[in-house]
């Protein structure tokens, strides 16, 4: 009986062991994903500074996450490089000008490197300043980058976030980092095992394989005026109540009233639901004005913002789209307007040229 068992086990472990083998060692990190978002995200609880794998280029063909494996797909070439700490940069910068914290739409999700929004608002400054990519990232581990000289203090730190995220107020993180867990911890960091592990345990073919086998697609909503257009929860989206509005604009101030402290000037970037800015698409009886009312409160305790909804309000009488069809993030002239927009507004109020 023992020996029929262990028949048993090396006939499924063998077949097993082989196809994690060519996953590691043979195939590229991307090979099993229809982003490259999901290829290069950090899954594991070890240690490390960036929430991406350091040091990748990346050069694929891929598809958004809302209609992969359809006839709706768009293909699209894109680049992707992230530098030695784990950020969507082309670079390391250690004195940077302008930090930019926030989540996937930060960090460029289903674009090419060159149209992700710190490119373009470098571009738009004609390379001037060092504008560097933290995303996806909260502002705590910012805190915690700057506490340990990581990242020098800029100038200006712009923080975005999404419509549908309420992020969490700042807290001093209290660390010693000259206690000896604090220091194992950045040794394991520098280390870069993260990453290594991190490939060791994922298993994507076999996750793959099931897919496939159940023939899995982009579970997206299909907008009934354009059969290509795309939305993550369409008329099922989570509506912000006033409860949200308050707890963002809490957490916003103490992030303005901690650049304070440090001598850093603060710009705050809200974006937008897909399902708001094209909710006539979705359709949703009107345009959700979470986004009105969070700005208006800032603005009465002077916290700078951009009302990018009200950006693309203004531009949506132009036929050409700001988000993409089959993803729910932005698209290169979304990002270009809201980085000329910025750009005014820094030249404006933070004395940037």
């Amino acid at each position: 009986m023992k020996g029929f068992i262990k028949r048993i086990l090396i006939f499924i472990g063998f077949p097993l062991v082989i196809m994690w083998t060519i996953e590691i060692f043979c195939l590229p990190v991307n090979f099993f994903n229809h982003r490259n978002w999901e290829a290069v995200l950090l899954k594991t609880n070890i240690p490390h500074y960036g929430p991406l794998y350091p040091n990748m280029f990346l050069s694929s063909v891929e598809v958004g996450d809302l209609a992969h494996h359809t006839n709706y797909a768009i293909r699209k070439k894109v680049i992707w490089k992230t530098d030695a700490l784990g950020f969507r940069n082309d670079s390391v910068f250690k004195n940077p000008d302008v930090i930019v914290i926030g989540d996937s739409f930060i960090n460029g999700t289903s674009m090419t490197q060159t149209d992700i929004f710190t490119c373009q608002l470098s571009k738009a400054f004609n390379n001037r300043y060092k504008i560097y990519n933290l995303a996806p990232f909260t502002f705590n581990n910012y805190v915690e980058l700057l506490e340990q000289g990581i990242i020098k203090k800029p100038k200006i730190i712009i923080f975005s976030c999404v419509e549908k995220t309420v992020p969490e107020v700042f807290t001093s993180t209290g660390k010693n980092y000259n206690s000896i867990r604090e220091k194992v911890k950045n040794k394991i960091r520098k280390s870069n095992v993260a990453p290594i592990f991190d490939r060791l345990t994922r298993f994507y073919m076999i996750n793959w394989i099931k897919a496939r086998i159940n023939k899995s697609k982009g579970t997206g909503i299909q907008s009934e005026f354009n059969k290509k257009m795309f939305f993550l929860r369409g008329e099922a989206v989570e509506p912000r109540n006033q409860i949200d509005v308050y707890n963002t604009a809490k957490a916003i101030t103490s992030y303005k009233k901690y650049c304070d402290k440090i001598g850093v000037k603060f710009l705050f970037l809200p974006m937008p639901n897909k399902e708001t800015v094209y909710y006539d698409f979705v359709p949703l009886p009107k345009q959700p004005n979470y986004l009105f009312e969070l700005c208006d409160l800032l603005n009465k305790d002077s916290i700078p913002n951009i009302n990018t909804l009200k950006v693309y309000n203004s531009n949506r009488r132009s036929s050409q789209l700001m988000y993409q069809l089959d993803d729910t993030h932005w698209n290169p002239l979304g990002v270009k307007l809201i980085s000329n927009a910025v750009k005014i507004k820094l030249v404006e109020t933070h004395g940037l040229f």
